[in-house]
């Protein structure tokens, strides 16, 4: 936490079906100086009853609410999405297993790793939908595996339109509420506030600033739940002991899916699934998933046959320590440590060597981190929502952080990714003693629509 800057922390280790370990460590709120008053209000201490936003940890959630819906007969997760909302994209042919399992090819609608300045404002559900999943699909039903919100807003929206209820509500009282969890919030309808903790980000090396919050019905039935590690322990406890679905349902959601022509994806319904060695020397089932919004970073990983998981929440996005403190926990619930992979994992393949997209990647990087050292940027490069988010504060921290660490000696472009119209390059700064990430993402035209610097090494 000293190292990488991180507020808080909260822990939860399940073990022979039990919570064995619970604390949290930190600052749910850091002092923030009130320039206007002179005055700096006392930090709130992290507790074990601090709620943090889990991001896409959420979708856990959603899978078991549209499952509970199938154990009832309610629904099939071989009905085509037509069958709720028939104005959607290609909805005769894409089935509600391919939204829970991302293999519809809907277009994701939350590409950005912070909250453009449009996306702090409220919008509808049915907007959503209409911009993202009336356009076409990335690729066809089934033939490929791509992280997508938009898969989980269809299935939010057909939970409602099955059960004739609110998402919060039917998920609060049939899928929460019977496991124990009573004690959650949701981003669009928080209680007790001075409970959550607040999310912090960072420009480059500067210091936390409190994140912004999305605006209403962004996040809904994806990433909109804000809970204790206590309370996600207790999911996990029912998974492990199938306590809410039958048997064919925690198949279904820990069975990986293969697209079309058999290719792996890693993915189940709601879950990664991973075969992971343990200690005992057998090969045992994880299922685990990643959260990361405006501010926090979760992670959360269940061991179904050893009655164990894994809980960490964190209060800030900047850091990794959600990943590596999992490699240091994993070996107190019987298995070897294990590198995930991250919730934008999708189908993709390493950069070329040497060709001229690779240069001029590279070139317009290193030019852009020069001025950004010098406290400028060009905006021209910056698609809209970029423009808005190097801010005075944005330039000045970068500028600040990244004086220190001298003169910048190379930038290499390590990998690119094709996802949801956009191109993600993974880019890396090496100065003299340190190297930091660069998450680029252009949109077609050619524009950067993110350009996060990232302090990890």
């Amino acid at each position: 936490m000293g190292r990488d800057n991180v507020p808080a922390i909260s822990l939860a280790i399940v073990r022979n079906g039990y919570i064995a370990y619970l604390k949290a460590y930190g600052h749910a709120q850091l002092p923030t100086v009130m320039d206007h008053v002179n005055a700096t209000p006392r930090p709130r201490i992290a507790t074990v009853s601090t709620r943090f936003a889990i991001g896409s940890v959420s979708k856990e959630f959603t899978a078991a609410a549209i499952l509970a819906l199938a154990d009832r007969g309610k629904l099939s997760l071989n009905d085509t999405v037509s069958k709720y909302l028939p104005d959607l994209t290609d909805a005769k042919h894409i089935t509600i297993r391919e939204l829970l399992s991302h293999t519809s090819g809907y277009r994701d609608y939350f590409l950005q790793e912070y909250i453009p300045a449009r996306m702090q404002r409220p919008t509808s559900v049915d907007a959503i939908l209409k911009t993202w999943a009336e356009r076409p699909l990335d690729f066809p039903p089934g033939e490929e595996w791509q992280y997508s919100g938009t898969n989980y807003v269809i299935a939010g929206r057909i939970v409602e339109k099955v059960t004739g209820e609110p998402y919060e509500k039917f998920l609060a009282d049939e899928v929460l509420g019977p496991v124990g969890i009573t004690d959650e919030t949701f981003a669009d309808h928080p209680s007790q506030s001075e409970r959550n903790a607040v999310g912090y980000y960072r420009f480059a090396l500067g210091p936390p600033r409190p994140a912004p919050r999305t605006g209403r019905n962004w996040l809904f039935a994806m990433a909109d739940l804000e809970m204790t590690a206590k309370d996600v322990a207790l999911w996990d406890i029912s998974v492990m002991n199938q306590s809410l679905l039958s048997a064919a349902s925690y198949r279904d959601m820990s069975s990986e899916i293969k697209t079309i022509d058999g290719r792996s994806t890693g993915y189940g319904l709601g879950f990664f699934v991973r075969d992971v060695a343990g200690l005992d020397g057998e090969r045992h089932l994880m299922l685990h998933h990643p959260g990361e919004i405006s501010g926090f970073r979760s992670h959360n990983f269940v061991l179904p046959d050893l009655k164990a998981a894994v809980v960490i929440l964190t209060n800030a996005e900047y850091s990794d320590a959600t990943s590596e403190l999992a490699g240091k926990l994993q070996s107190l619930v019987g298995i070897k440590p294990v590198e995930p992979p991250g919730s934008d994992t999708a189908i993709s393949s390493k950069a070329p060597a040497g060709i001229p997209v690779e240069n001029a990647i590279e070139t317009r990087a290193h030019r852009l981190i020069l001025d950004l050292t010098q406290g400028r940027v060009n905006r021209d490069d910056l698609a809209p929502d970029a423009k808005e988010t190097f801010t005075h504060q944005a330039v000045s921290d970068i500028r600040r952080s990244l004086a220190p660490l001298g003169d910048l000696q190379q930038v290499r472009l390590d990998s690119v990714q094709l996802r949801g119209g956009t191109k993600h390059y993974a880019l890396t700064l090496i100065y003299r003693r340190r190297q930091l990430q660069i998450a680029e993402y252009d949109l077609a035209d050619g524009k950067i629509e993110q350009f996060l610097i990232d302090g990890k090494e």
